[in-house]
């Protein structure tokens, strides 16, 4: 999937977006220890997605999710990385993401 934005704060949505439905009840946050070395994310949706229409547009829940994907595979890259330092093989990591070794290999090997 291409990402053309990446929103990790308010500041990141364009103009446009700004004066949508519920913009304004999005909040941003840095978790962490005093050292910044804790991440997290989390998302919490209610299952009937025509109430939460009445409190925020959908494009904005779609640049949300798009920004927590994008997160993701960061620390996805990160952690793949940390295991084969660790010693871990490509069929391990393969299996732990649901894919061939193969497909781990070529997506986060850095190789052509």
């Amino acid at each position: 999937m291409a990402r053309t934005r990446d929103i990790r704060s308010k500041d990141d949505f364009p103009d446009w977006m700004k004066e949508l439905k519920g913009f304004e009840a999005l909040e941003t946050s840095t978790e962490g220890d005093s050292d910044g070395e804790t991440w997290r994310f989390q998302l919490t949706l209610p299952t009937d997605m025509a109430a939460l229409v009445e409190q925020i547009d959908p494009l904005i829940i779609l640049a949300v999710l798009l920004g927590g994907i994008g997160q993701i595979e960061e620390k996805i890259g990160e952690i793949v990385r940390f295991c084969r330092a660790q010693g871990r093989t490509w069929t391990q990591i393969g299996e732990a993401l649901g894919m061939t070794k193969q497909a781990a290999w070529e997506r986060f090997s850095g190789e052509e």
